[in-house]
C-alpha cells in the first residue's frame, strides 16, 4: 500500500490537535466540525434554510462544536466553493486550513414535500486530509409510517418528520464517534487496516432525475458501516474530471487505475438505477418501486469480482394487514441495498 505524503500527515496531526479535546476533559466538545450548507435535492429551499440551524443546535447538544456559519460562508466565498454537496481535495484542504479543523460535515435534504408528506436527510463526516469518510448515514420517512387505525398517528407536517430525522442523524454520528476511535486517530502514512473504496456515480434511467444522488447517499452509510474506507465522492468526481472523464455506471481501466493510485483504493463500486418511482395502490396509498444493479470492481485489474441485481416494491415487505409496508422510496432503496450488500466480499484489508 502506498503511503500518504508526510506533509499531509503533519497537517492532519496539527488540525487534529486543534479539533479534539484535551485528554480527561469532560466538558470539551468531541470535535470541532465544519457544517457545510446542505445540498437541496427537493423543491423547497426554504425548508433547508429553516432546518440547518436546528441541525447545528442538535450537534451542539450531542457534544460537537460547529464552526460559526458566518465563518463557513466567508471561507466558501473566499475560495469560490460553489458545490457544497461534494468537495474536491482542493476545496476540502482550503476550508480546513481556514477554519482550523479536519472534520467537514456534508449533508443533503434528499426529499421534503407536503403531499404526500415525506422527508429524507443524509449526511457524512469526512477527514479532509485523507478524503476518507469517518461516518455516513441517511434517514427517510413519510407521514403514514406511524399511522394506525383511522389514521391515528399520521404526521401531517414534513417539518415534524424532518426534525425527528435530524435527531436520528446526529445520534448516529455520536454513536460512531464513540464506538470507532480507530477511525479518528488513524495514523497518516501507516498501512490502512480497511480496504479503500471509490463510489463512481450510478447511471440513472429512472424517471427521477435526482435518483442517482439518493442512491449515493444511501450507499455511503451502508458501505462505511460494512467496514470499507470510503473516499469522499466529491474528491473522486473531481479527480475524474481532471482526467476528462465523466462516468456514470461505468469506468474505463485507465481512469480506474489513476483513481486507485491517487486515493490508495482497492475497490470501485458502481451500477445503474433503472426504476425509482411511486405507483398508486388499489388501497389508495402510494407504493414505491426500485430496480437497480450494482457491481464491485477490483481497482488493480478492473475485474468484476461481485455483481448484484434487485427489484423491490414497498409492498414486498408487508407482513400482515399492511404492517411492514414501506412507503418512502428512499427507505425502500435502503432496504434493497441492505439486503444486497451483505453478499459483497467481506473487507479483508488494504493493499500490501
Amino acid at each position: 500500500m502506498t503511503g500518504k505524503p508526510i506533509t499531509l500527515g503533519i497537517l492532519f496531526l496539527a488540525l487534529l490537535g486543534a479539533a479534539l479535546p484535551a485528554a480527561g476533559s469532560s466538558r470539551e466538545p468531541y470535535a470541532r466540525v465544519v457544517v457545510l450548507p446542505w445540498k437541496n435535492l427537493g423543491s423547497q429551499a426554504e425548508a433547508r434554510d429553516e432546518l440547518m440551524p436546528e441541525f447545528v443546535a442538535e450537534l451542539g447538544r450531542a457534544g460537537f462544536e460547529a464552526v460559526g456559519m458566518d465563518s463557513v460562508r466567508a471561507s466558501l466565498r473566499r475560495h469560490r466553493v460553489r458545490e457544497t454537496g461534494a468537495l474536491s481535495q482542493r476545496d476540502a484542504w482550503l476550508l480546513s486550513r481556514d477554519l482550523g479543523t479536519p472534520w467537514i460535515l456534508v449533508g443533503a435534504l434528499d426529499i421534503y414535500q407536503d403531499e404526500p408528506v415525506e422527508a429524507g436527510l443524509s449526511a457524512r463526516l469526512m477527514n479532509s486530509t485523507t478524503g476518507d469518510l469517518l461516518w455516513a448515514d441517511a434517514f427517510y420517512a413519510t407521514g403514514l409510517d406511524h399511522a394506525g387505525l383511522l389514521g391515528l398517528g399520521e404526521v401531517s407536517d414534513p417539518r415534524d418528520l424532518a426534525r425527528d430525522l435530524l435527531g436520528k442523524l446526529v445520534r448516529s454520528l455520536q454513536r460512531t464517534w464513540l464506538e470507532h476511535p480507530e477511525r479518528i486517530y488513524d495514523e497518516i502514512g501507516s498501512q490502512a487496516l480497511r480496504p479503500g473504496l471509490i463510489l463512481v456515480p450510478f447511471g440513472n434511467s429512472s424517471a427521477t432525475s435526482q435518483g442517482h444522488w439518493i442512491v449515493q447517499n444511501v450507499l455511503l452509510g451502508l458501505l462505511v458501516g460494512q467496514g470499507y474506507r470510503v473516499i469522499e465522492p466529491g474528491m473522486a468526481t473531481q479527480a475524474l474530471r481532471d482526467y476528462a472523464r465523466f462516468p456514470q455506471g461505468e469506468i474505463d481501466l485507465a481512469a480506474l487505475d489513476s483513481l486507485a493510485a491517487r486515493f490508495d483504493a482497492d475497490y470501485c463500486l458502481t451500477g445503474h438505477l433503472t426504476e425509482y418511482r411511486v405507483d398508486p395502490d388499489p388501497s389508495g396509498a402510494d407504493v414505491p418501486v426500485v430496480d437497480l444493479e450494482t457491481r464491485l470492481l477490483e481497482a488493480a485489474t478492473g475485474r468484476i469480482i461481485w455483481a448484484g441485481h434487485a427489484e423491490h416494491s414497498g409492498a414486498d415487505f408487508i407482513k400482515i394487514f399492511q404492517v411492514g409496508m414501506i412507503r418512502s422510496p428512499g427507505r425502500l432503496l435502503q432496504e434493497t441495498f441492505a439486503r444486497l450488500l451483505p453478499t459483497l466480499p467481506a473487507p479483508l484489508g488494504g493493499k500490501n
